[in-house]
């Protein structure tokens, strides 16, 4: 009798070990985050590398641990039995109504329900430790896991993301209400995540407030006072605002002033301005900033005519926000926001991130950025 208890609890207890050890497992690969998994990655860690291609194929590495831990719980669970059956009959009430219960309760709270907890607190170092063996077993168990798969590709979403845009905010919000994000952080990630909704027309400076001068004027016709009142990059047109032919830096300006060639005329300094359409958006603007090194655009409505224009300021300011220097008057500002509010109502938007979809439908049959001066094509800018 006293072996039979022995072989009894040594048979539990490895049942429930087992039974643990890949709950631990399945919980710890499922949760470890793929950042930290790339960070041992790059760290040179060959775990990890087994560990990321587990991850990429998580359906089959499920499969595997399923596989594993079912044929404990399942087969550890009949040989108790078969022992009770065969040891316990004498014992009927033990045997009925003592043993079963006990070996569910067993599996349950310290073969499930602990260790699913212990793998998701210490998810990157279970999970590493145990990449190789999964591993091995994957291959092991190869002909069933393939077999599951080709009954279940039907109801699976082939090349699913690993994660999605709104998982990522849901990530942030969280992060900001634990305070593991700064206030600041959290804003500019949503903030990131706004720019494919915001339109150049939402941003730019509208075409009263540009600084813009005839392409004829002469540099000696410009005053210190006149400068003064202009920003540091000065459209230049023919004739109206719907013929920009080019943009004049002040610090040019200035140049030809100290250089004594007050005579030439802005045309003859300017350098090559580009337009966008109105409805391109922050993000794809940023990408235009950065490939043509530029720092203004002139903003075209549908017609070709001039909406106003847009710089990379006004991009970032819907990253990090207000952005003024030392020469900015903010109660211009303010009037020039109360103004702006007011474009966007007489336009009949909701706000700054509203997308006409008749002009997004159309920013993807044709977006250009072309070179005024030259009326030509200069970046097929197609929108990824």
């Amino acid at each position: 009798m006293e072996n039979l208890v022995l072989i009894f609890i040594i048979s539990v207890s490895l049942l429930v070990i087992f039974s643990a050890l890949f709950s631990m497992i399945e919980v710890a690969i499922l949760t470890v985050p793929l950042s930290k998994v790339q960070a041992e990655k790059d760290l040179g860690n060959s775990a990890a590398v087994t560990l990321m291609r587990l991850k990429e194929k998580l359906e089959n590495t499920v499969a595997t641990i399923v596989i594993l831990n079912n044929m404990v719980n399942i087969g550890g669970t009949f040989f108790i039995g078969f022992m009770a059956e065969k040891y316990l009959q004498e014992y009927p009430l033990i045997q009925k109504y003592f043993i079963p219960p006990l070996v569910v309760a067993l599996i349950i709270i310290f073969g499930e329900v602990v260790p699913k907890i212990v793998g998701e607190t210490f998810n990157t170092k279970i999970a590493l430790k145990s990449a190789h063996f999964i591993n091995v077993m994957g291959q092991f168990f190869s002909i069933p896991i393939q077999m599951m798969a080709f009954l279940t590709k039907f109801i699976r979403k082939n090349n699913a993301p690993l994660t999605s845009e709104d998982a990522i905010i849901d990530l942030v919000n969280l992060g900001g209400k634990s305070g593991a994000i700064e206030d600041y952080e959290h804003e500019i990630i949503r903030n990131i995540f706004k720019l494919n909704d915001i339109t150049a027309k939402s941003i730019m400076t509208h075409r009263v407030h540009m600084s813009a001068l005839d392409e004829s004027t002469k540099v000696l016709d410009l005053t210190a006072e006149e400068l003064a009142d202009l920003h540091s990059r000065i459209i230049i047109y023919d004739d109206d605002l719907d013929h920009i032919t080019g943009i004049v830096l002040q610090k040019d300006i200035l140049v030809a002033h100290a250089k004594g060639k007050e005579i030439l005329t802005l045309k003859e300094i300017a350098k090559p301005c580009h337009t966008v359409y109105e409805n391109v958006t922050a993000q794809h603007l940023l990408e235009l900033f950065k490939k043509t090194r530029q720092h203004l655009f002139v903003v075209i409505d549908s017609e070709g005519g001039t909406s106003g224009v847009v710089t990379l300021e006004d991009v970032l300011e819907e990253i990090v926000g207000d952005i003024h220097d030392e020469s900015d008057d903010l109660n211009e500002e303010e009037i020039k926001e109360g103004e702006k509010e007011e474009r966007l109502s007489e336009l009949n938007l909701i706000g700054p991130t509203h997308v006409d979809e008749s002009e997004t439908n159309d920013s993807d049959k044709k977006t250009t950025i072309m070179d005024t001066n030259q009326k030509t094509t200069l970046i097929d800018a197609e929108r990824s």
